[in-house]
């Protein structure tokens, strides 16, 4: 049995160091996939603050296009004070472009921002999946392990009480010195 314990004592080392690697691997991608998620997060929140600020400048180079497009036509002898003329035409096109190229701009923001939510909800998701997993897989390590042990490892020097004699079960008494009032 000498050297079957150096033995033992190996392979529930090995059995340790086994589960504890599947464990911390487990616990790395849940990690890993919850960082990921909060990144998307602010992804998220990032994409949608620069689509407004990017909607709010095309808005205010289209208001600068109707400034210089009026100084110009003015320039030239129109009058822009005019009803329906090509000024209010030219003033016109340009807002609605404007007013187009800044809700598209929002509207793309606004779809790369759900787009990263929905990839933060897969790695939330991904995270939880991790801990299941690897949860199941430790205690699986484990009782691979166990039931794969070399035989004897887990048990012990003790004699079960079915297997010893009954007679050996008798105290002897012979030896015990009885003095007058009872027992030593």
């Amino acid at each position: 049995m000498a050297v079957a314990a150096p033995m033992a004592i190996a392979y529930m080392a090995s059995t340790a160091l086994a589960v504890a690697s599947t464990a911390y691997s487990a616990y790395s991608a849940r990690q890993s996939s919850k960082a990921q998620a909060k990144q998307a997060e602010q992804n998220a929140r990032n994409a949608e603050s620069q689509g407004r600020v990017e909607a709010n400048r095309i808005r205010d180079l289209g208001k600068k296009q109707v400034s210089s497009a009026t100084a110009q036509m003015a320039a030239n002898g129109l009058d822009i004070n005019a009803d329906n003329t090509v000024v209010d035409t030219i003033t016109d096109d340009i807002n609605l472009n404007s007013s187009k190229d800044a809700w598209t701009t929002f509207f793309n923001a606004k779809n790369q921002s759900a787009q990263y939510q929905t990839d933060a909800s897969a790695y939330k998701a991904q995270a939880h999946n991790a801990t299941v997993s690897g949860v199941l897989n430790t205690a699986s390590t484990a009782l691979n392990a166990a039931s794969n042990a070399p035989k004897g490892t887990f048990s012990s020097n003790t004699q079960s009480i079915s297997s010893i004699p009954s007679n050996a079960l008798a105290m002897d008494t012979s030896r015990i010195k009885q003095n007058s009032s009872g027992w030593a």
